[in-house]
């Protein structure tokens, strides 16, 4: 049975959401907006990055935070985004609504472009990707599994490995994910996620990767980063 997920205020003022039963949040409780910023934008180092555009790609839209935080970002550098990413098992337009204005994200460009696409989806129930662009914003969602979507010869500067657990996603954690992530980042392009689990540590580096770890925000005491070397 599907079940409707339960918005939440986290420890650092920001929502997201709970699935009770589940026993799993789509942002960190301890800080959701703390854990996009520090785990994802931190942790990728795309924040160094001064060429433009910054090609992302992830996997696990969720409530859409990391799209958000990432876009804000690039607003106040002034340079340009290119964000993908997979979501197999979408919240609803409402659902991403009430989240969207509990985090102030509401009068934002990147916000209507979430808007977009997923009024797109809900109308048409059939494209799998969908894209919309704002000027210098682009978003893509790709409404499909992990791996599904061949991009040739377009790499990407930065994987956003963000799905949920390996208890509730076991295949999301499995050799032939982070070979398909590997293949989609250009070569010194970075993969990070928030797990540090050392079956996670094995796979990233039997697929090619370097790997190091970083210090992981509140109720997290490490997380990982990935380098295509």
């Amino acid at each position: 049975m599907f079940e409707k997920p339960l918005l939440i205020e986290t420890a650092d003022g920001s929502f997201t959401f709970s699935l009770p039963t589940q026993k799993v949040t789509y942002r960190s409780k301890y800080g959701a907006r703390r854990e996009s910023q520090q785990v994802f934008l931190g942790g990728s180092q795309i924040l160094k990055q001064s060429s433009s555009p910054w090609r992302i790609v992830e996997l696990g839209f969720g409530t859409g935070m990391n799209f958000l935080e990432t876009a804000r970002a690039c607003f106040e550098r002034k340079v340009a985004l290119e964000y993908v990413s997979f979501e197999n098992k979408p919240l609803g337009l409402s659902e991403l609504e009430s989240v969207i204005s509990a985090n102030g994200y509401q009068d934002e460009s990147a916000s209507e472009l979430v808007r977009a696409v997923f009024s797109d989806f809900e109308y048409s129930q059939k494209d799998r990707r969908i894209k919309a662009r704002d000027r210098s914003l682009s978003l893509e969602l790709c409404f499909c599994n992990w791996g599904d979507i061949d991009f040739g010869q377009d790499k990407f500067d930065t994987v956003y490995f963000d799905p949920f657990g390996p208890k509730s996603q076991a295949d999301s954690w499995g050799p032939s994910a982070f070979a398909y992530a590997f293949s989609l980042l250009r070569v010194g392009g970075t993969l990070v996620t928030y797990s540090s689990a050392g079956q996670v540590q094995r796979l990233l580096k039997s697929v090619g990767f370097g790997v190091q770890k970083l210090p992981g925000p509140a109720g997290k005491r490490e997380v990982l980063v990935a380098h295509r070397i």
